[in-house]
């Protein structure tokens, strides 16, 4: 399937569905290699009750990650990993205000996290994704006139504590230290192996739901 084809289905506005249709029954090896390259794959985390926050013991926790308490959450999604240069590279490419080099770290890092990211572009790009991806919105509105919650099926950022319980591996946790493991080499980027610069998201090992790069 030629790839020209296959970028132009993907960067088309118009009548998406039937597009992405079409191209999934002519060559579905081509189309999931696209759909995996420039949206986000979702990982379903069953809900649960945690304890959030650090306690008194954690000398290197701050004063906001206490105290610690319990907190239950319902079953949600969250991308595999952070959102990629492809990815948000597309929303640019569709959008008339937006420019990918804007959030880029290094060039020709597709597959590298995208970097300068407002919470306004953040949200933003989750309305672009639930009404690419046929989603009820659950945030309306625009940085100029504001924000609504509504409570849609759609993409948004994640809660604080939907954060942490994903990190510590939801239902599946096994007490690790750090997301994964207790080697933060193993699943993490940071100062001490990053060499300064971002690096391809999944390269590191998940954690127990299939997380990767330590939600970092």
């Amino acid at each position: 399937f030629p790839v020209t084809i296959g970028r132009r289905l993907f960067l088309s506005g118009t009548d998406t569905a039937t597009l992405h249709g079409a191209m999934r029954k002519f060559d579905l090896q081509r189309y999931e290699f696209l759909h995996d390259r420039y949206y986000p794959k979702m990982v379903d985390i069953a809900g649960g009750v945690f304890s959030m926050g650090s306690p008194e013991s954690d000398t290197l926790s701050d004063d906001s990650e206490r105290p610690v308490h319990r907190v239950t959450l319902s079953s949600y999604s969250m991308s595999a990993t952070e959102v990629t240069v492809y990815q948000f590279g597309l929303y640019c490419a569709l959008s008339d205000d937006r420019d990918i080099r804007d959030y880029m770290a290094w060039p020709n890092s597709g597959d590298h996290p995208v970097v300068r990211v407002s919470w306004y572009d953040a949200v933003d790009y989750a309305n672009w994704l639930s009404d690419r991806l046929g989603e009820r919105r659950v945030i309306t509105g625009n940085k100029t006139d504001g924000y609504t919650m509504q409570g849609g099926s759609g993409y948004r950022l994640p809660t604080e504590s939907e954060w942490e319980y994903a990190a510590r591996g939801g239902s599946k946790s096994k007490g690790r230290i750090y997301a994964g493991s207790n080697d933060l080499d193993s699943v993490g980027w940071y100062w001490g192996n990053s060499g300064g610069r971002t690096h391809s998201v999944g390269e590191k090992v998940a954690n127990e739901l299939g997380l990767y790069d330590g939600l970092s």
